[in-house]
């Protein structure tokens, strides 16, 4: 196979891959096999915070490319869920956690 069709292969590969991991039926899978009431965005913020730990808000948006107010507002609904804690470092900073406990 030509180098050109394999490249080909891969991109279409990847294109699948990402249409899968961000489409609203997955998210909603991935929800309720975790047994908790959780939208795409907050489980891709709940993956940031799980790969890189405590973050501040306002990098976790930057991170995540999402405005800043759509961002606290996840984070408020990941700690009604239990999921999660911000806390308050300093004026007009937060840092938000996962919880240890839902770590397993």
């Amino acid at each position: 196979m030509s180098k050109q069709k394999n490249m080909r292969r891969i991109e279409s590969a990847m294109v699948e891959m990402n249409r899968l991991t961000r489409s609203g039926r997955g998210d909603n899978e991935r929800s309720r096999r975790a047994g908790v009431e959780l939208t795409g965005a907050g489980q891709r913020l709940l993956q940031q915070v799980g790969e890189y730990g405590p973050v501040r808000l306002a990098h976790l948006a930057r991170r995540t490319n999402t405005d800043p107010g759509i961002v606290t507002r996840q984070v408020d609904t990941l700690e009604a869920e239990g999921l999660g804690r911000d806390h308050k470092v300093r004026q007009r900073q937060a840092v938000f956690c996962i919880i240890p406990e839902f770590l397993g």
